[in-house]
């Protein structure tokens, strides 16, 4: 009895040492499309997890027991695949080739939109463009800082634009294209609804004015050869498109800003628009503040109004009348090694620059058919600049009671511009004839001395 018993146990434990040593053996590839796979992870389940992991797609696995596996094949970028493979015997030889397949997403419809800008069809507002260079910046539409016309914020959808600020408050706009100098804007033709803003368009383009931007709807910047139309600068011509009215009969806005170093924005605005079509916009905006050296305070007042008037059904009458006036002082240069030992001193004290600007402009829009249009604008400018202190040298010591340089400019301008458009269609295309002509009279009158 005794020796069956031993005799039992000496068979199943030669089975067991012949399934240890001389067990079956498995061996997969693992491929995609004939071409073997790399990081290919092989797991045994229900085989305590046995994980294993591929790095030429072989995976081979001796000694294994008699039994059925089931084994899980993973890899990046690839369905997973579970099999089962029997093994019968011990000295089975058990060889498979895994085919995965590539793991197919099916995303959602994504829509790029390019939002605050856009580029101008051929013809706008009356004017044949007829080029791609040309960008529109809708600001209704952008995060921007609008109370201290942030044109780092403003301008920076627009390709090929240098952009300096040489105050944190907006009161000249600094910004240039093509690698050109962004000085006071003075190589791109500056206007405000179409007509020209700039002291002299053609014999000093600088730019003292800017528009508020909150009361600006758009920015168009053209470039190319069809900014050659509105005058020579070589940088092309940035038009502030201020809001004409609202949408109501009669609105009421009111924005006040707070900010650092003293600084306070006041814009208020009044708008509608009337059942007969006359639409109207007005508003007054005050600025005042320091910057973070001393010697810095500004203080800036702008009133603008605008009406267009219907005359019938083919005839629309404008009227824009714009002034802004502001005082600064300002804190002057400062040597390298001043700036070294505190950049936020200031060595003047007594130098100030004071800007008024007043522009008055007409328009009339003309329609005779639903094909042609035309549109004329009388423009016009009375503004000076004046400045005041030490504007040589940084070095140059501001003492009380000696002279200081003094500079003042005046400037007179009146302009008329008067446009045609007429569409039309060749073998079913659109076409376009302009013609127009441009009338400029400026004098401007500047003396500089000690004084």
């Amino acid at each position: 009895m005794i020796a069956t018993v031993i005799k039992k146990l000496l068979i199943i434990l030669f089975l067991i040492a012949l399934n240890t040593f001389f067990g079956a053996t498995i061996e997969l590839i693992v491929q995609n499309n004939g071409l073997k796979l790399e990081k290919v992870q092989v797991v045994f389940l229900n085989s305590h997890d046995q994980k294993f992991h591929l790095n030429e797609g072989v995976f081979i696995a001796q000694n294994l027991p008699i039994k059925i596996y089931t084994i899980q094949i993973k890899a990046p970028q690839f369905k997973t695949k579970i099999i089962q493979i029997s093994v019968a015997s011990v000295d089975e030889l058990v060889k498979q080739t895994i085919e995965l397949e590539l793991k197919i997403l099916q995303l959602d419809t994504l829509v790029l939109e390019k939002v605050g800008s856009h580029f101008l069809g051929e013809l706008h507002d009356d004017e044949l463009i007829g080029s791609k260079k040309v960008e529109i910046t809708n600001l209704e539409d952008l995060a921007v800082n609008k109370s201290t016309n942030n044109a780092q914020q403003i301008f920076y959808r627009s390709p090929l634009t240098n952009i300096v600020q040489t105050d944190g408050a907006g009161l000249q706009l600094g910004i240039g294209g093509r690698g050109l100098d962004p000085h006071r804007t003075s190589n791109f033709n500056t206007r405000q609804n179409g007509y020209d803003i700039s002291a002299d368009a053609l014999g000093y383009p600088e730019s003292y004015y800017t528009p508020p931007t909150e009361a600006v709807s758009e920015i168009e910047v053209l470039r190319g050869a069809a900014s050659l139309q509105y005058g020579t600068q070589f940088g092309g011509v940035i038009n502030f498109k201020l809001r004409n009215s609202y949408d109501k009969p009669l609105e009421i806005r009111s924005r006040q800003t707070l900010g650092s170093f003293g600084l306070f924005n006041s814009f208020n605005s009044i708008g509608g628009t009337r059942k007969n079509g006359l639409k109207y916009f007005t508003f007054y905006q005050r600025k005042q503040g320091n910057d973070y050296r001393p010697n810095s305070e500004f203080i800036v007042n702008t009133i603008h109004g605008h009406l267009d008037f219907p005359i019938k059904s083919k005839i629309v009458l404008g009227f824009d009348q714009t002034y802004m006036g502001y005082l600064a002082k300002q804190p002057g240069g400062l040597t390298d090694q001043e700036f070294f030992l505190n950049p936020r001193q200031s060595n003047r004290s007594r130098n100030w620059f004071q800007v008024d600007w007043y522009v008055p402009a007409i328009s009339l829009t003309y329609f005779p058919n639903a094909n042609m249009s035309v549109n004329t604008k009388i423009f016009g400018l009375i503004a000076r600049r004046n400045s005041v202190g030490n504007l040589g040298p940084v070095n140059r010591k501001d003492e009380l009671g000696t002279e200081r340089d003094v500079i003042r400019g005046q400037f007179k301008n009146i302009g008329n511009e008067t446009r045609l458009i007429y569409s039309y269609q060749v073998l079913k295309k659109n076409s376009y004839l302009s013609m127009g002509y441009r009338v400029y009279i400026a004098h401007n009158r500047t003396i500089q001395g000690i004084g």
